[in-house]
């Protein structure tokens, strides 16, 4: 079989003992959220390939590697071995993995993302930290940008696409992740991103975040749900002079300004960015047209991050 250069280099990150590993930890997140179709009695309709959900873990591990869908197909052929111990009958070819992983939904990869997050921070979690950052780039040429229209390159334009995540600082585990357009405000998102996370129900935490996320009625709100919103006050905060939260932590704000700064501005905020660090330095290119494909990528993306905090324990220990 000949292999192009590129092709050569992409084998290298599919490593046989690597994969089986991957889709061995998969399987019970995956398995029952993508139940096999058995192949039809009267033999029409496409080949049997393998199970749903092995085609689906396929997509997410491909998503985070640096290759084409052609590469990626081309390289599962020397771990034709390792893919029939999943029940792999015919090794899928690149349509058959692009057609598999549009299909998949993001609402079932969400819900994987959560539960594997919540085994790896534990339900004694404490502290969680929020942020958002942006990601994509919707152009068809980034030198037209800077040579033409330099001044749509701003942090509001509407050619960045925005992440924004909740994470559990201890751990640095994503609990939840939603996409918005780059003008959004931030402080929106933070009633889906708590209940896609399915915090449990009598967990006390605190949630820590930068100054986009202050608001008063977004701080009494998650008060009552056992989350201490844990932000430095704006500029123009005003001290109503009661005895809620809100203005009993400005007041201890004013009065140890030092001791905020100390105790907050710590590694527990700065935990999230360290995870927008780690996905963003995978050198991975954007490669889809869609902006649905798109966020599924980057959805796929946090997945592995997680699934690689949740199997760096095991290997440690073994």
């Amino acid at each position: 079989m000949d292999w192009e250069p590129t092709e050569y280099m992409a084998i290298l990150c599919i490593h046989p003992a690597k994969l089986e590993s991957l889709l061995a930890s998969f399987k019970p997140f995956l398995c029952e959220r993508f139940p096999t179709q058995e192949p039809s009695a009267t033999g029409r309709g496409r080949p049997f390939i393998g199970p749903q959900w092995v085609l689906v873990a396929l997509g997410v591990i491909k998503s985070d590697l640096p290759m084409t869908w052609r590469s990626f197909a081309k390289a599962l052929t020397l771990c034709k071995e390792i893919l029939a111990k999943f029940k792999v009958i015919n090794l899928p070819s690149k349509t058959t993995l692009h057609r598999y992983w549009k299909q998949t939904l993001e609402g079932p990869l969400r819900r994987v993302l959560t539960e594997i997050a919540w085994n790896v921070a534990g339900e004694e979690t404490k502290d969680l930290a929020i942020d958002s950052s942006g990601f994509q780039l919707k152009a068809g040429s980034l030198w037209r940008l800077l040579k033409w229209d330099r001044g749509k390159l701003k942090k509001t334009s509407p050619h960045f696409d925005k992440a924004h995540i909740l994470a559990d600082t201890r751990s640095q585990a994503v609990l939840s992740i939603q996409f918005t357009q780059s003008y959004d405000a931030d402080v929106k998102l933070v009633r889906p991103l708590i209940r896609r996370a399915q915090i449990p129900s009598g967990v006390t935490c605190r949630l820590h975040g930068d100054k986009a996320y202050h608001d008063e009625v977004l701080q009494e709100e998650l008060l009552n749900r056992g989350l201490k919103l844990i932000v430095e006050p704006k500029k123009n905060t005003v001290d109503h002079g009661t005895s809620s939260f809100r203005d009993q932590s400005f007041r201890f704000y004013q009065a140890n300004s030092g001791l905020w700064h100390a105790t907050f501005r710590t590694y527990r905020k700065s935990s999230v960015e360290h995870v927008f660090g780690v996905v963003k330095l995978r050198p991975v290119p954007m490669n889809a047209r869609r902006e649905r494909m798109q966020h599924k990528q980057l959805l796929a993306r946090f997945l592995m991050y997680n699934m690689r905090l949740w199997l760096t324990p095991q290997s440690d220990t073994s």
